[in-house]
Formats: structure tokens, sequence, C-alpha cells
């Protein structure tokens, strides 16, 4: 074991349990970490140091980020008052937009509190604190900066310079290992933006034409058209804005060709200039070398083509971890959303040979292919839509 120091950016907050069970993902996960190092984050608690206080009800977190996946084991903080602090886990987006993905809720009280956690922290993720109950302490001084929120109810951040928060924490890092404990539950009410027009980037798992082995065209083993993730996702976005258009581009050929690709081919689909674009690739990419700069390169040209638009990407649903660090590590430089998918690579949401999809045709088709079969099925594609659709803000 050894201690080092990192510098990492740290993000989320929201108001309490309750008010996360309401409007969000409620899932838990068993997590075990093999050959762990521990890391320190944050500038310490020093009860030596003179504390400033500053009261606001909206989030705070420095600015390290997470430089690896791990477990968050201890969180040290040194409160002025009785009362709860709520913690979360995200990160901040490409308009300084502040995106949790996992809240929690500690009581605290006056001095140096030292609170036991197991909550896992990706990399590029942070850590922030919201105190509905009191005044925040931070140490001013030269370097460092405190991400803060705008106003009390809002995800949009702004910063302090020359400051730091008076907390730090411990993360172990090295491989886990999670299972969820229990199925992701979505609100009507998780999110809040808006949004008029989607345009969704994916392979076969979002659409697949009409094959002598498939029937419909959409997203590849879901029973019904309605049934792909697709579907699902609009549907759940329509609870927030009944008029959304949206549209699809399968995008298979970048990822079989993406080193050399001509994105032009790819500028009619954003003349109705989508404001949100979500990218569901990697699962077809054979060459990985400089699959992550390929990436990125897709993020650069849709920003260039919607500047405006928020752009959210995704991990594969089959695990491949080199796969999904190349895409983390383009989301990261490109300062977008990243959702993880690979644990929803399970047998319980997959298709299977046997299974009964209805076609376009409206006619009754059985799947006796294995390419096919190991799509998601109609469980797994209501993984995927609930996934992205509770951590969109």
């Amino acid at each position: 074991m050894q201690n080092r120091n990192y510098l990492l950016i740290f993000t989320f907050l929201l108001f309490l349990n309750l008010v996360s069970q309401k409007n969000g993902v409620c899932a838990t996960f068993n997590s075990k970490l093999i050959d762990a190092d521990t890391l320190t984050l944050g500038r310490g608690t020093d009860f030596n140091k003179t504390f400033k206080e500053t009261k606001n009800e909206g989030w705070y977190g420095n600015e390290e980020l997470s430089p690896a996946d791990g477990l968050l084991t201890k969180i040290e903080i040194n409160a002025a008052y009785t009362g709860s602090v709520t913690f979360a886990i995200g990160l901040i987006d490409q308009f300084n937009i502040f995106i949790p993905e996992r809240k929690f809720q500690r009581k605290v009280k006056p001095g140096l509190n030292v609170i036991a956690v197991n909550e896992t922290i990706k990399s590029g993720q942070q850590l922030f604190i919201k105190t509905p109950a009191g005044p925040v302490r931070y140490f001013a001084g030269k370097g460092g900066k405190i991400f803060v929120s705008k106003n009390r109810k809002g995800n949009e951040l702004t910063v302090m310079e020359n400051a730091h928060l008076a907390f730090s924490y411990k993360i172990k890092t090295g491989l886990i290992s999670q299972a969820p404990a229990r199925k992701t539950i979505v609100s009507q009410n998780s999110g809040k933006t808006p949004y008029k027009n989607i345009l969704i980037i994916g392979n076969s798992i979002t659409k697949h034409p009409l094959a002598p082995f498939w029937w419909g065209n959409w997203g590849m083993a879901a029973s019904t058209k309605e049934k792909d993730f697709v579907h699902l996702l609009v549907s759940l976005l329509r609870q927030r804005s009944p008029s959304i258009d949206f549209s699809v581009l399968q995008a298979s050929g970048w990822e079989r060709n993406h080193e050399k690709f001509v994105f032009a081919a790819y500028d009619s689909v954003f003349l109705n200039k989508p404001d949100l674009v979500i990218i569901r690739l990697g699962e077809n990419v054979k060459e990985l070398a400089g699959f992550d700069q390929s990436y990125l390169n897709f993020i650069n040209y849709i920003k260039e083509k919607s500047p405006a638009a928020r752009i959210v990407v995704t991990g594969n649903f089959w695990t491949n971890h080199a796969k999904d660090l190349a895409i983390k590590k383009a989301a990261e430089s490109a300062k977008v959303l990243y959702i993880p998918l690979d644990d929803l690579d399970t047998k319980e949401n997959k298709s299977s040979i046997g299974a009964i999809v209805t076609g376009d045709d409206g006619a009754k088709h059985v799947i006796d292919h294995n390419g096919v079969a190991n799509h998601p099925g109609d469980e797994g594609m209501k993984q995927i839509a609930e996934r992205i659709y509770s951590m969109l803000p």
C-alpha cells in the first residue's frame, strides 16, 4: 500500500436521499477490490488552519478528479454544524454542469468527522458536497479552486479561485468487481432538461436493417420496435417534452474504418441541429490502435456541426475494458458525459436462440442466429435506456 497525492476535480451533490430516490437512479452495488493502492485526495482538514465559512445551499467540490477507477472508502470533513451532508459522485460536462451519478447522505457534527463509505468512483469522476443545514468550511490561500453551483437548485457551476474545501477522502484503486444488488429504478421525474431534437448514433444495437436473419429496422434482438433502447429512451424523454423529435444514425461503417473515415458522409444528419447527441458505438471496432483519437475526432466533428448540442457517450454493452478506456479517455478530453454499460453484459440482459420477434411484416419470427441472440434482448434494451436516461441532466 502506498499513499500518493493526485489532482482530482470534484463534483456532485444533490438534496436528500429522498430526493435522489425520487429524481434519479436507485441502485446498490456489492463491490470487491483486489490489488488495491490507496490514494488520498483533497487538501486536508487540519485544525491548525484558519477556516473561512460560506453559507450557500448549493454544491461544492475541489478541483481534483479521480485518476483511476476505484472505491471511495473514507471521507474526512471538518464541519461547522450538526446536521447532514449530501455527497455525490459524478462529473462536470462540457457546459460546466455537474452530472451526478450516485448520491448518499451522512450525519456530521462540529469539528473533524471521519466517515467510512464503500462507493465506486470511476476515473475522471469527482466528489461534491452539499450542506443544506449550515455553512461550508474552506481554506483560503494561493492555488486551488472550488467549484460552486451558481444557485441553490441549479447544476451550473462557477469557480472560487485560491481556495479549497476542508475535506479529503481516500480512494482504493485496483481491479473492481461489482454486481448489482437490485435493479435500476428510474422515476417519472428523473432529469430536468426538456430536449427538443435528439440524434442517436449507433450500430446494430441501435438500429439494424432487414436481413435474412433479422426482420425489423430497429435495435437488433428487441422483440418489437417499441422495445429497443432508442424507442424506450425517447418514450422516457417525452415525459419531459412530449413533442420531442429524434433521428438515428447507423454508424457501424465508422467503427470498421475509424482511422480513415470521412465524416462529411454524415453531414446531412446535423441539418436539424440536434440539442442532444448520444454516441452508442464501439462493439464492432477491430483496430484499437488510435481508437481513442478517432473517437475524439468524432466528438469534435459533432461539436463543429452542432456546437450547442449536449453530447453523451456510452461504453460498450459487451465487456471490453480496452475499448471502454479509449472511449472514456476521449470523453474526458472533450469534457462530455461518459456512461458505462459493461455491467449490463449478463445472460439475463441478452436475447437467446428461440426468442420471438414480431417483424416489420407483422409476422412472428424465431431468432436462430447466434450473433443476433448475443444482442441485448428486451430486458437489456430497457436497462440501457434507463441507464442513459437516469444520467442525463
